[in-house]
C-alpha cells in the first residue's frame, strides 16, 4: 500500500508544483500585459494629443489661410477699386500745365465734378489723381483764372445757363444747387456779373417791344458806357474804366456749353481779356431770330456811338451771313468799331475782317491715322463719319478732308467709310438729344450687317458730338466702339478716344484780338495746319501701339500740301 499512496502523493505534489509554477508564471505575464497595457494607454494618449495639437495647428494654419486670403482680396479689391486712380496719376505725371488743364477741364465736364458744392483744392487733387501742389500751382500760373474759385465759378456759371435753358419746370434754387452754387444768392450774383440780368430773366427772356427795349437798354449800358462793368470784368475785384476797349460775341443758337468749338472761342476772348485789360460781353441766343435782334441792337449802338471807345463785334455763327453781308457798311461811319466774321473764306465787301480756319489738312490726316487704330481692333469694320449738315462750308470740307485721307490709305485692314448727315438744313445738326444719338448710333452699327461688333465715329457735328460720345460711353450695348476726338482734345478719355483732330481756335482768337487791340488786324486771313491752327494729337495710351507706325512729320507733310493745293488750284 506504501508504494501506490506514494506514487499518489508525488503526483499531487508535481501537480501542486506545476500549479503554483503556472500560477507564477501567469502572474508574471499578467503583470507583463498590464505593464504593455499601461504603455499601450499612454502611448494612445500621447498619441490623442499629439493629434489634437496637430489639429489645433491645422486650424490655426487654415484660420491664417483664410485671414491671407481675406487680406489679398481686400489688396485685389482696393487695387481695382484705385486703378483709374492710379492710370490718372501716370497719365498726368509728364503733362504739360496747358496739357493737364486741357485734360481737367475734360475731366471735370465729363464728371460733372464742380457741381459739388464744398468742392475743394485737397479734394479736387484727390478725385484727380493729383498732389495739392500740382493742382495749386496749376492755377498759381494760370492766366486765366486767378484761382480755383474762379475757375469752378465759371464751370459752373456755364452748366447753370445750360439748366435753366434745358429745365424750365426747375427752380432758380434747384438749379444753382445742381450747378454746385451753394446758395441761391450766390448764384443770382454769378449769373448778375456775368450777364447783367437775373438767372429768372435769363430763362424767360423777354417778348416783342418788351425784349427788344430791354436788349436796348442793356446794351446801350454796356456799349455808350457805364461806371462799371455789369457784364464780366478782367478782374472781379477791381472795377475796369468804360473807356476800357469792349468785345461782344455773338453766336449761333445754343452754342455755349457745347465743350468743343464755341466753348473753346470764349475761352480764347476771355483769356485775351484778361491780358490785354479788355471787357467782354458774350450772347448765346436760343434761336437765329433772337441772335438776329442782338446783332441788329449792336450794329445800332456800334453805328452812331459818339464816345470813344473801341468795340470789336465777333460772329463765328453761319446763320448770320446774310445779315452781315448786307449790314457791315453801316460800321463804316464809326471808325472805333470793327467787325470779326468767322468760318467764311469770303471777305467782306465793306468794312470787317474775315477769318477762316481751314480744317482740310488736319482731317486729312485723320483719314489715313484711322486705318492704323484698326489694327489693334480688328472687330472695327466700319468707320462711321456723322457730319452736321452738308452746306456748312468748314463742316463740308472737314468731311472731304477725312474722305481724301481715308481713299489715300488702303491695305491695311478691309475698312469700310459710311457717311451720315444729321440735317439737310443749312446751319442745322449742331443740336441733338441723347435718345437720337442712342438710335444713330445703333443704326450705324448695324450698317454693314446685322450685328458690327465695333465703329469707329467720327463726329463733325458741333454740340451734338457730345450726345453720340455719351451713346458711346455710358451704353453696354456699345462698348466695344470707339470715336475720333474732333476740335478740342480728348484724348484724356483713353480707352475710347485713340487720337484727337484738333483746331486750336482758341489760341487764334487769343491772337486775333491782340492783333486788334494793337490795330494789326488783316482783312482776310485762313489758317490751317501748316500755320498751327490744328493738328492731330494721339493719346497717351495709343503711343506704344499701331498709330507709332507712322511717320508723322511725312503724313503732316503729305497733309498740308493736299490743303494748300485746293487753294492753289
Amino acid at each position: 500500500m506504501a508504494g501506490p499512496q506514494l506514487l499518489i502523493v508525488a503526483v499531487i505534489v508535481v501537480f501542486v508544483v506545476a500549479f503554483v509554477v503556472t500560477m507564477l508564471v501567469l502572474n508574471v505575464q499578467g503583470k507583463r500585459m498590464v505593464s504593455t497595457n499601461t504603455k499601450l494607454v499612454e502611448n494612445q494618449n500621447t498619441l490623442l494629443e499629439q493629434n489634437e495639437q496637430r489639429e489645433s495647428e491645422l486650424v490655426k494654419r487654415i484660420d491664417d489661410l483664410e485671414e491671407q486670403l481675406k487680406q489679398h482680396i481686400e489688396v485685389t479689391l482696393l487695387q481695382e477699386q484705385t486703378r483709374p486712380h492710379r492710370e490718372r496719376i501716370e497719365l498726368t505725371a509728364d503733362m504739360s500745365d496747358e496739357e493737364l488743364m486741357a485734360w481737367m477741364d475734360y475731366e471735370m465736364d465729363e464728371r460733372l465734378l464742380y457741381t459739388d458744392s464744398e468742392l475743394t483744392l485737397k479734394t479736387m487733387a484727390q478725385t484727380l489723381g493729383l498732389t495739392q501742389k500740382r493742382l495749386g500751382e496749376l492755377f498759381k500760373n494760370n492766366e486765366k483764372y486767378n484761382s480755383l474759385g474762379d475757375y469752378l465759378n465759371e464751370k459752373r456759371f456755364l452748366y447753370a445757363c445750360r439748366l435753366l435753358r434745358e429745365k424750365p419746370n426747375w427752380t432758380i434754387e434747384a438749379v444753382g444747387k445742381e450747378a454746385g452754387f451753394g446758395g441761391r444768392r450766390t448764384f443770382q450774383m454769378e449769373v448778375k456779373r456775368r450777364l447783367g440780368i437775373t438767372p429768372l430773366q435769363y430763362r424767360q427772356g423777354m417778348s416783342g417791344i418788351t425784349k427788344v427795349c430791354g436788349l436796348l437798354l442793356m446794351l446801350t449800358t454796356m456799349l455808350v458806357g457805364c461806371t462799371k462793368d455789369p457784364i464780366i470784368l478782367p478782374n472781379p475785384n477791381e472795377e475796369q474804366a468804360s473807356s476800357a476797349p469792349l468785345v461782344i460775341v455773338i453766336y449761333g443758337p445754343n452754342s455755349l456749353g457745347d465743350r468743343s468749338y464755341c466753348d473753346m472761342i470764349y475761352t480764347g476772348v476771355e483769356r485775351a481779356a484778361q491780358r490785354q485789360g479788355l471787357r467782354t460781353l458774350q450772347f448765346s441766343p436760343e434761336s437765329y431770330e433772337e441772335g438776329l435782334a442782338y446783332l441788329e441792337t449792336i450794329f445800332s449802338e456800334m453805328e452812331r456811338a459818339a464816345d470813344t471807345v473801341r468795340r470789336l463785334l465777333i460772329t463765328p455763327g453761319v446763320g448770320y451771313d446774310a445779315y452781315i453781308r448786307a449790314n457791315s457798311h453801316r460800321l463804316e461811319s464809326n471808325p472805333r468799331a470793327d467787325l470779326l466774321y468767322m468760318e467764311t473764306t469770303t471777305p467782306l465787301e465793306s468794312k470787317g475782317s474775315t477769318l477762316y480756319i481751314d480744317y482740310y489738312g488736319a482731317m486729312y490726316m485723320g483719314g489715313c491715322m484711322v486705318h492704323y487704330t484698326a489694327l489693334d481692333y480688328t472687330d472695327k469694320e466700319l468707320v462711321s463719319l456723322v457730319l452736321a449738315n452738308p452746306h456748312t462750308q468748314s463742316v463740308r470740307e472737314a468731311g472731304e478732308g477725312f474722305v481724301a485721307g481715308f481713299n489715300d490709305t488702303q491695305g491695311l485692314e478691309p475698312l469700310a467709310l459710311h457717311i451720315r448727315y444729321l440735317s439737310q438744313e443749312p446751319a442745322g445738326g449742331f443740336t441733338l438729344s441723347d435718345t437720337a444719338a442712342i438710335r444713330i448710333i445703333r443704326e450705324e452699327s448695324s450698317y454693314l450687317y446685322e450685328d458690327t461688333e465695333g465703329i469707329m465715329l467720327v463726329p463733325v457735328c458741333g454740340g451734338a458730338m457730345h450726345s453720340l460720345i455719351r451713346a458711346i460711353r455710358g451704353t453696354q450695348l456699345f462698348a466695344s466702339n470707339q470715336y475720333i476726338g474732333i476740335d478740342g482734345d480728348m484724348n484724356a478719355d483713353n480707352f475710347f478716344c485713340p487720337f484727337s483732330i484738333v483746331k486750336h481756335v482758341d489760341r487764334v482768337m487769343e491772337g486775333y484780338i491782340g492783333m486788334w487791340h494793337e490795330g494789326t488786324m488783316p482783312k482776310h486771313q485762313t489758317l490751317g495746319l501748316a500755320d498751327g491752327a490744328t493738328g492731330v494729337i494721339i493719346g497717351n495710351y495709343y503711343l506704344p501701339n499701331d498709330l507709332n507706325l507712322i511717320d508723322m512729320d511725312s503724313l503732316w507733310q503729305v497733309a498740308v500740301g493736299k490743303e494748300a493745293g485746293r487753294w492753289e488750284n
